[in-house]
């Protein structure tokens, strides 16, 4: 096989294996929040694929020794993030419908960088076993493929079934989805079982 094709393969495997997560918690904070804060969680989702980026490329003999239990500490950060906007709407007036203030680019950037410890302990062995130039590939085509990720996740987003879905379950969706998140991390992690 060619080398070229073998790197677009290994990093579009390695960024689909571990961006689902992803997608759903960018769809799921698109889906719960007005459009005019669209963008704001969407340079959130970015920033922080870049620092993520940044750390796999930069950091990777530090976090090689950091356990993965302890990186699952993150999913706590969703879990406050979750809390917060629940407190928020049980102190919120009974007429009141509107989403609280829970989705913008400082949010979105933490839950992205939370559940991203997977994307590092991916992107990690990948860059470290390759050469130069195929890690400078690896990250334009993982920088790439999440622009991708943010225009199917903006779709999802906004789609009307997926926007029914939100109005009928109402504006409990976000604080529910950012607990979930972090349940998940720190028990893919193996946080709370080790």
């Amino acid at each position: 096989m060619n080398a070229a094709l073998s790197i677009v393969l290994l990093a579009t495997g390695a960024f689909v294996g571990t961006n689902l997560d992803n997608l759903l918690a960018l769809s799921g904070q698109l889906a719960a929040t007005e459009r005019s804060r669209h963008r704001r969680i969407i340079d959130g989702q970015v920033a922080a694929t870049v620092v993520l980026l940044g750390i796999s490329a930069l950091a990777g003999v530090a976090f090689a020794t950091i356990p993965g239990r302890l990186l699952g500490l993150l999913g706590l950060v969703p879990i406050g993030l979750g809390v917060r906007a629940g407190v928020l709407l049980v102190r919120r007036r009974p007429d009141d419908r509107s989403m609280p203030a829970a989705a913008g680019l400082v949010t979105s950037f933490l839950v992205t960088l939370a559940i991203g410890a997977d994307n590092v302990a991916v992107y990690l062995p990948v860059l470290a076993t390759g050469t130069m130039v195929a890690a400078i590939a690896c990250l334009l085509i993982w920088l790439l493929l999440d622009l991708v990720l943010v225009v199917v996740a903006a779709w999802l987003g906004r789609h009307p079934a997926t926007e029914r879905v939100v109005a009928r379950i109402g504006p409990t969706a976000l604080p529910v989805l950012y607990v979930v998140i972090g349940v998940a991390v720190l028990l893919r992690a193996g946080t709370l079982t080790g």
